[in-house]
């Protein structure tokens, strides 16, 4: 995996995008991290180029998310903020912010033309796999802003074994379809699927282009491998420690050396872009040294952004 003229003479190469949700800026081994190993995504930053001075367009979760899927700032399309209850009962028409009582009502505009619809027009396949945060109706989902694929949850968290947000709503959905994977945990399905992916399209006549943007590290707090978690509650939300954070960010990025591994296995390494970035700075359990402050700030250490961008290639 190396930053290779075989990509960029390539006529389409594949584009991998990982995204984690507040990430901390210190929380990889390639930014200096000592309790958290993190091999699969410092071997991108070996590997390729780290974006040490780069910061994401908002520092908070939706906003951001639309900038990349826009291109656009995000105040041009009225997403200022990170969708929920109290924002989604309101909606900006003509710059004035009007009731919208219809919950989960908001979602990327409709007329708006996203990455994946450039790509898919490009003559890419397009999957979406984790958490999508720009939509809750069935016609903001990611099938119907450019992606053939997606599997993964609409909402801004739900729970991670029962795939729910803390008032009930089911928020997993595989394409448009309600599905029920109680006790799975939802990094590990994210990961299974986006490798999947890659294994079905590498080598096909058409190039890919998959974005996996994870729930993980955001909130609930609720570790791998412990599907006896109790269900998360309003009141437990932020609940955790540095011990479950670290398990969490290690499975994302067991789930970036799963992709990795397919790349090499259909032999296309050399020819793929990866891009690994969190939207914004961590929150309570991260570590933004050596920057200041956490996300929903505008310090450094709350829209510190990407951390590490590579192309995929061969020695």
């Amino acid at each position: 995996m190396l930053m290779t003229a075989a990509v960029f003479a390539a006529e389409r190469p594949n584009v991998v995008f990982i995204l984690a949700d507040d990430l901390g800026y210190g929380d990889l081994g390639c930014m200096g991290c000592r309790d958290i190993a993190t091999p699969n995504i410092d071997r991108i930053a070996k590997e390729g180029v780290i974006m040490t001075d780069f910061y994401s367009n908002a520092p908070v979760c939706t906003p951001t998310r639309a900038g990349f899927m826009l291109g656009r700032w995000q105040q041009r399309v009225g997403i200022e903020f990170a969708f929920g209850y109290q924002v989604e009962q309101m909606k900006k028409v003509k710059g004035e912010w009007v009731p919208e009582p219809d919950m989960h009502g908001l979602g990327l505009p409709l007329g708006e033309v996203t990455v994946a619809d450039r790509m898919r027009e490009a003559g890419y396949v397009t999957g979406a796999f984790g958490k999508w945060h720009l939509g809750f109706k069935d016609e903001y989902n990611p099938v119907k802003r450019g992606f053939d694929e997606f599997f993964g949850e609409l909402l801004g968290h739900v729970d991670y074994y029962r795939h729910r947000y803390y008032d009930g709503t089911v928020g997993i959905r595989d394409g448009l379809k309600e599905v029920d994977l109680k006790g799975r945990y939802f990094t590990d399905l994210v990961n299974e699927r986006a490798a999947a992916f890659v294994k079905k399209h590498a080598g096909g006549e058409k190039p890919f282009f998959l974005y996996v943007p994870h729930l993980a590290v955001h909130a609930p707090f609720q570790a791998p491998d412990a599907p006896e978690t109790p269900m998360v509650t309003k009141e437990s939300m932020l609940k955790g420690s540095r011990a479950i954070y670290k398990a969490m960010l290690e499975r994302v990025d067991a789930g970036v050396g799963m992709i990795l591994k397919e790349l090499e296995a259909a032999g296309v390494a050399d020819k793929t872009l990866v891009v690994f970035s969190s939207d914004n700075g961590g929150e309570r359990w991260a570590s933004n040294a050596p920057l200041f402050h956490h996300k929903a700030t505008l310090w450094e250490g709350g829209d510190s952004g990407a951390v590490s961008d590579a192309v995929a290639g061969e020695d």
